[in-house]
Order: structure tokens, then C-alpha cells, then sequence
């Protein structure tokens, strides 16, 4: 099994860039999870849209990935 990490993000100018972006490695798992404020995510992709591959946990038991 995978092991979970967490990077928790910031918002703000004032704060490092180090702490409001993160790169993630390809083929790696990944979701964002945002506060009740609002947030935006960019994403910039290696692969053609056709490529991508939309993933999500069960809301019920987040070991399990449909």
C-alpha cells in the first residue's frame, strides 16, 4: 500500500512560494483537499487530454480508488 502524505498550502502573498505551490512527480497519485473557503487549483498536465485519467476515493473508505 501507498503511503499517504499530506502538503498543506497557503494563501496569501506574504507567504513563502514554497508553501503556496506544490509539483507533484509523475504517476503519482494525487487530490486536492480545500478548506471550506474558496480555492483554485491550476494544473498544467505532460499528456494529452484524451491521456488523462480521472480518479477518485471512495468517500466511504478512502483506500479504494474508482
Amino acid at each position: 500500500m501507498t503511503q499517504l502524505c499530506s502538503n498543506p498550502l497557503e494563501s496569501g502573498f506574504h507567504c513563502e512560494i514554497e508553501k503556496r505551490w506544490v509539483s507533484i512527480p509523475t504517476n503519482s497519485w494525487h487530490q486536492a483537499v480545500v478548506p471550506e473557503t474558496n480555492w483554485i487549483v491550476v494544473s498544467f498536465h505532460t499528456v494529452p487530454e484524451n491521456e488523462l485519467v480521472e480518479e477518485r476515493t471512495d468517500p466511504t473508505d478512502i483506500r479504494l480508488i474508482h
